[in-house]
């Protein structure tokens, strides 16, 4: 039987993507995206914008899933294996990431297998470190940032090592390339070792210069605009990487925490997963890396399993995070098909370990086969035993949750609530406006009774703009004064909150009169602390945005009582959208950000080395820990206060659009009569006027009820994704 290598790692991988969910996903989008587009051309100028932007937001949207972990944890390994290509980020080297890498597909950006290496301007590299620079005067921490900034010099010395005398002039520029290939990632992304300096372009390491790594991919994984997010560790030696790290966590929609079998869950993993928590609480999946290297697979892996499971839901309760084993390293081999490979790496541990996961038939079932059969059924029972088509499975059910909850959902709700309102308000004009037309065959003057019924029906919507103008400057003046309270409320009590663990702390070094392990548990304490700080937070401003989306529903029927006082034949029937169910999630990343009582020079030269008495250095260590933490409790603080306005004044313009699309077609239609009182009609010019308007306005609500069904069609497409 001869042996395709194409065909065993193609059809493995298209078998654990669910490329129907995708689809559907993909198919929703596009037809509430061409629904939208249809509206949005017979919309008023603000709500047609409004849609604009809507539909911009869904055609524009990618999925962003962060991988995520300690050094030399696999990350780059795991998404080789995701991607389905075992070669491409580089993972011999240690450690082998040193720079954000993105990885885009579906993308129109550039073409695709592109990329693009952005390097750091002198002024971004100084940046980094400026996180350790005092905002006050205090001179304990002013002795020690000359120490402290001996991190970012080593890491600029080796740049000028590697990149020669002319490294300067790579910085603030970047690089594009055509055609990538893993050599190229190799000399932007991973840290190496020392190049001589002689080497050519392609061969130098750029990873100390570069900022961030932009790939472009065909043959999407997900087949959904997708961009795969590869992480330096979090516990890198080198705090500027691990500060570039976490500051890019926010972009995420999905979280991959990739732990290894041999250390598979540090209070170092604990920290970076509250952290997440406050991003995005309920789409984490924590992968337990390198099964391989157990001896008892089947067993040591359930235990270890069970002792993340356990743990997780002791520091986490409120959190349900799965968590995986996997083996990239089986993943990869089998995708690189090499038989020399595959077959070293079946063993007796993994012959058991495969009958577990139910890939025993492959390679029981192998005996009499050629030598290429062989190897694929081998090939085909890693992959299964690698945990690969679990990752993927939970990934898949993430990323729907994803795009239909914050995306697919929102859009088809809010564009159907428009339609809606069209429909209602053109079919309101009709009830309202063409009986007085008619009645103007019947003796009256047909110029006096049209300006009587425009004018009435101008002063009616005039009066209605106007109460409803006043009730939304005062319901957006309340929502912010109980936004600004809730905010001085936060900020009062992390600050708290920190000169509470300062003087905790004090006293501990205070206590420890050899200092001999409080430098350790300072680490450890601080993590703790952190980690309670940004649960704290995301909770506090979680619930002061439910609050908010609580009282939009309250202005919802404030808005109702005064249509229904002026236009009651709309007020019942106006529909406001869905209001969403979380908000965006808050800021906490600055809670990661290194401070300078962490770096180890500050203990030798301040701590270890200094003469001053027990309780001076307990008074200056408090001082320390306070000054460091002040100022990202104010990033934070500002950072929510602003998020809570742009809360508030997306909720005003939501209120305002929907409001707008229910009088727009009116304000349409009586211009009509205007422009049909200027023009003086006889009556047979009247009669033509009211046999085109009524049959225009008929197709109008005809129209908009039928984007209501389409939109409301693909809505519930959402749920049966």
């Amino acid at each position: 039987m001869s042996y395709d290598k194409k065909e065993m790692p193609r059809r493995t991988i298209q078998g654990l993507l669910d490329e129907k969910i995708a689809y559907s996903l993909r198919e929703i989008r596009d037809g509430v995206v061409n629904s939208g587009a249809e509206l949005e051309a017979k919309l008023h100028g603000r709500v047609g914008w409004f849609v604009n932007d809507t539909l911009k937001r869904l055609e524009q949207h990618k999925v962003r899933i962060a991988f995520v972990g300690q050094v030399k944890a696999g990350k780059s390994s795991v998404i080789n294996a995701f991607m389905k290509r075992p070669d491409f980020l580089p993972t011999d080297i240690n450690p082998s990431t040193a720079v954000i890498t993105k990885i885009h597909f579906g993308s129109n950006e550039h073409p695709a297998n592109t990329a693009l290496f952005h390097f750091f301007t002198e002024q971004e590299w100084d940046g980094l470190f400026g996180q350790l620079e005092p905002r006050d005067t205090n001179q304990f921490t002013l002795r020690s940032l000359p120490n402290a900034r001996r991190t970012l010099d080593v890491l600029k010395q080796r740049a000028r090592d590697r990149l020669g005398p002319d490294y300067a002039q790579f910085m603030g520029r970047h690089h594009l390339f055509s055609a990538v290939t893993p050599e190229i990632m190799e000399s932007y992304v991973s840290t190496g070792q020392f190049s001589n300096k002689d080497l050519t372009l392609q061969q130098k390491l750029f990873s100390d210069v570069t900022r961030m790594a932009e790939v472009f991919l065909d043959e999407n994984p997900i087949f959904y605009p997708s961009v795969l997010i590869d992480t330096p560790g979090v516990n890198d030696l080198f705090f500027v990487r691990d500060e570039i790290t976490r500051a890019n966590l926010a972009d995420a929609d999905v979280y991959v925490l990739v732990l290894t079998a041999q250390q598979p869950l540090s209070r170092s993993d604990i920290a970076l997963l509250r952290l997440l928590r406050g991003l995005k609480r309920d789409r984490i999946i924590a992968v337990i890396n390198r099964i391989d290297t157990l001896t008892d697979i089947e067993t040591e892996g359930s235990r270890l399993k069970e002792y993340v499971s356990v743990t997780l839901k002791r520091e986490l309760p409120h959190a349900n995070i799965p968590v995986i084993l996997t083996s990239a390293l089986w993943a990869n081999s089998a995708l690189r098909e090499s038989p020399f490979a595959i077959e070293g790496l079946i063993n007796r541990e993994f012959i058991n370990y495969a009958s577990y996961c139910g890939a025993g038939d492959l390679l029981t079932g192998s005996h009499g086969c050629d030598p290429a059969e062989v190897v694929s059924r081998y090939g085909k029972a890693l992959f299964t035993a690698s945990g690969m088509e679990s990752l993927a499975d939970r990934i898949n059910r993430l990323i729907a949750t994803s795009i239909v909850e914050e995306q697919l959902l929102p859009g088809s709700s809010t564009l159907a609530a428009i339609s809606h309102n069209s429909a209602t308000a053109t079919r309101y004009g009709m009830q309202n406006l063409v009986p007085n037309l008619n009645a103007t065959r019947k003796g009256a003057s047909h110029s006096q009774s049209l300006k009587e019924s425009a004018l009435e029906s101008t002063e009616r919507l005039e009066k209605f703009v106007n109460e409803f103008e006043q009730l939304l400057w005062q319901l957006q003046k309340n929502w912010k004064i109980y936004a600004e309270a809730e905010i001085r409320r936060l900020e009062a009590y992390l600050t708290d909150a920190v000169e509470r663990f300062s003087n905790a702390q004090a006293y501990l070094l205070f206590q420890d009169a050899k200092h001999s392990s409080f430098q350790a548990d300072l680490f450890e304490n601080t993590l703790i602390f952190r980690s309670d700080l940004a649960e704290l937070i995301s909770r506090h401003y979680n619930d002061v945005c439910r609050d908010l989306f609580e009282k939009q529903r309250d202005g919802e029927a404030e808005i109702r009582r005064v249509t229904k006082k002026i236009m009651p034949t709309i007020d019942s029937i106006m529909q406001f959208g869905m209001r969403p169910s979380k908000s965006s999630p808050v800021y906490v990343i600055p809670l990661a950000k290194a401070t300078v009582f962490e770096v180890d020079d500050f203990w030798q030269h301040e701590i270890l080395s200094s003469a001053d008495p027990f309780q001076k250095k307990s008074d200056d260590l408090k001082s320390v820990i306070f000054s460091a933490f002040r100022p990202i409790i104010k990033e934070i603080v500002d950072s929510a206060n602003l998020g809570l306005e742009l809360t508030i004044d997306e909720i005003v313009r939501h209120l305002r659009v929907f409001v707008v699309s229910s009088l727009f077609p009116v304000l349409k239609q009586l211009q009509q009569f205007e422009d049909l009182d200027k023009t003086k009609p006889d009556e047979i010019q009247r009669a033509e006027f009211l046999r085109t308007f009524v049959d225009d306005n008929k197709k109008a609500v005809e129209f908009f009820e039928n984007k209501h069904k389409e939109i409301i069609d693909l809505k519930k497409m959402c749920f049966a994704v």
